[in-house]
Parts: C-alpha cells; sequence; structure tokens
C-alpha cells in the first residue's frame, strides 16, 4: 500500500485585529509603531509565525532586530521544494582541542534540476559570546546552527536576505 503525501500550502500570514494587538502586547512589547509595521512585513514575507515562535522581535540597545529561529529558516527553504539537508556538521579543533569551527552543510536543487551542496563556516571566536549558558553547555549545537544558518542564506538569498538566528546575534549583546 503506497500512502501519498498531501502537500499542504500555507495560507498567506494575516493578523485579525485581536492577534495585532496581541503581539504588540507580547512578541512586539516596548516597539515603536514603525518596527511593529516592518516585524508584521517580515512575517507576512517569509510566513514565518511569531505565535509559534518561528520569529521574532528583539530588543537591542536603542533598536530591535527581527530574528528567526533556525526551524523558521529551515521552513523557509523548505517551502522553496528545492531544499534538503546537508550532512552532518563537520568541526575543526585546536591543539587543545579547543572548538575553533564548524562547517554545515544544506542541498540546493538549481533551475537545471540538479542538486547541489552549499557549506558556510562559522568560528567559534568570532559567535560565542563568552558568558551565555548555552554556548558554554552546547558549544558544538550552537556553533553548527550559525553555520547552518549562514549556509541556508547563501542558497536561498532572495528568501532569507537580512534574517538573522538568534544564535548568531549573541555577540552582539
Amino acid at each position: 500500500m503506497e500512502l501519498a503525501i498531501q502537500k499542504i500550502e500555507p495560507l498567506p500570514l494575516e493578523f485579525t485585529h485581536e492577534k495585532v494587538e496581541l503581539l504588540k502586547n507580547t512578541v512586539c512589547k516596548g516597539a515603536t509603531n514603525d518596527e511593529f509595521e516592518l516585524f508584521l512585513h517580515v512575517c507576512r514575507r517569509t510566513r514565518l509565525d511569531p505565535f509559534m515562535k518561528q520569529i521574532y522581535s528583539i530588543p537591542r540597545g536603542s533598536q530591535r532586530t527581527i530574528q528567526t529561529s533556525i526551524d523558521g529558516l529551515r521552513l523557509i527553504a523548505e517551502r522553496t521544494e528545492r531544499y534538503a539537508p546537508g550532512k552532518e556538521s563537520v568541526y575543526v579543533y585546536g591543539e587543545k582541542k579547543e572548538l575553533i569551527s564548524a562547517t554545515s552543510y544544506v542541498k540546493k536543487m538549481t533551475s537545471d534540476g540538479s542538486w547541489h551542496e552549499v557549506a558556510s563556516t562559522a568560528m567559534f571566536s568570532e559567535y560565542n559570546p563568552g558568558n551565555n549558558a548555552f554556548w558554554k553547555k552546547m558549544p558544538h549545537v550552537m556553533l553548527a546552527k550559525c553555520a547552518e544558518a549562514q549556509a541556508l542564506r547563501k542558497a536561498f538569498p532572495a528568501e532569507m536576505s537580512g534574517i538573522y538566528i538568534k544564535e548568531e546575534m549573541d555577540q552582539a549583546s
């Protein structure tokens, strides 16, 4: 017996007045009207749902940044129907067995139907904020997320331009 997988196309992301107010009071608390409008625009453009924690509006100093989860980036890539996860990340270590870098891979199908591997490397010294519990407890996972996010943006620039994950921005705090 063969199971047919039905593709479910996500609906365009629209917000009711009640949902807009909820976003203003929770996810975007403290955002200016312009920052909030920008956030809604990016949510609609990417079709990421802030209520499902796929996209965030994060205050950073005197302004806000829009960030997504690695799952949000993967979802955007998946919707192109030209994405496949790549092989496991590869790590480089220094002489004292300290983590130096992670290289992550994704696959992208080009217009001629062939698949290409897209790789990107993230350096530990450039992303580790030094005082974050997750970076201390799971440095490989955190660095691999940064490398994968870079690879996804490299493979799908039109869909992901200017969208970063929290782990990439940790060092900016």
